[in-house]
């Protein structure tokens, strides 16, 4: 079985360098994974985010 690394909200600002405000608004919109804790609390899957925000950059890189 492969487990995918599960970052914090905390974790996934720094490495995307994104505010959690918008972290959660994508979040919310589905387009990233998360696994919600009994506590509450969202994880990302580091897998997703890294494939969100490449596919992301390759989109800008495109545009211009």
């Amino acid at each position: 079985m492969n487990f995918d690394r599960l970052l914090s909200k905390r974790e996934t600002c720094r490495l995307t360098g994104f505010s959690a405000s918008y972290l959660d608004t994508i979040r919310k919109a589905g387009k990233l994974r998360t696994y919600r804790t009994i506590g509450g609390q969202y994880k990302f899957y580091l897998s997703d985010v890294v494939k969100h925000f490449k596919l992301q950059q390759e989109a800008v890189q495109d545009a211009k």
